[in-house]
């Protein structure tokens, strides 16, 4: 029951937020990536698909926007999520394809100082 309450909690804050902040705004990227990472805790992977895809997209621009670690760590943070999301939905196919993305990104990605 526990989950069921903090999903809710969740759903409400994401409202929320969007009914204040709009709905493109970077300070939604990571209550609704925490909101989808629940829902796939709770096996509600369909619920969880768009929310997980839509934090991606926003991590993939802002980090493109702004290059810098922490929007390129959170960008494939996200990535990973959809990783997870596919593989406990079970639909490796897709699993795989975020995994080649991640992969791709990580291969292409400056070295770190030294």
């Amino acid at each position: 029951g526990r989950l069921t309450n903090a999903i809710e909690l969740m759903r409400q804050v994401v409202i929320g937020y969007e009914a204040r902040l709009g709905a493109g705004h970077d300070g939604l990227l990571k209550p609704t990536t925490d909101f989808g990472q629940m829902l796939v805790r709770a096996s509600e992977f369909a619920e969880a698909e768009p929310l997980l895809r839509k934090a991606y997209d926003g991590y993939r621009i802002r980090a493109a926007q702004r290059s810098s670690a922490s929007r390129a760590k959170a960008r494939d943070d996200a990535t990973e999520r959809l990783v997870q999301l596919y593989e406990a939905w079970g639909k490796p196919d897709q699993a795989a394809e975020w995994k080649r993305k991640l992969a791709a990104v990580e291969k292409a990605a400056p070295p770190p100082p030294r």
